[in-house]
């Protein structure tokens, strides 16, 4: 963490860590009731909602995956294997937590 990093508004900060000590025991309990809600779910195997709350089902699949550093290799020999090659580039994030005490 850059302690020296300039930030506009550093009482967002001090802001959010109050706010969140405030609410972090009901967050809790939410997400104890949140994990309940996907067990009743899955058992039932299908979606169910109440009132605001709805829990959307989504089956089981299967997903495959290849070796890129072993295709890389092979297109050595095979260049026609590049043109199913597909590179996609995301953009910078910022995630937000609160460190437990």
């Amino acid at each position: 963490m850059n302690d020296g990093l300039s930030v506009t508004g550093m009482g967002i900060f001090e802001a959010y860590e109050k706010l969140y000590l405030e609410l972090a025991p009901k967050i809790a309990q939410l997400e104890k009731l949140k994990e309940e809600i996907r067990g009743e779910v899955l058992l039932i195997g299908e979606s169910a909602s109440h009132g605001k709350v709805k829990a959307t089902y989504k089956k089981g699949y299967s997903r495959v995956t290849w070796d890129s550093k072993g295709l890389d290799g092979y297109a050595v020999a095979h260049p026609e294997v590049r043109a199913l090659r597909e590179e996609k580039e995301y953009g910078p994030s910022v995630s937000v937590s609160v460190a437990k005490t």
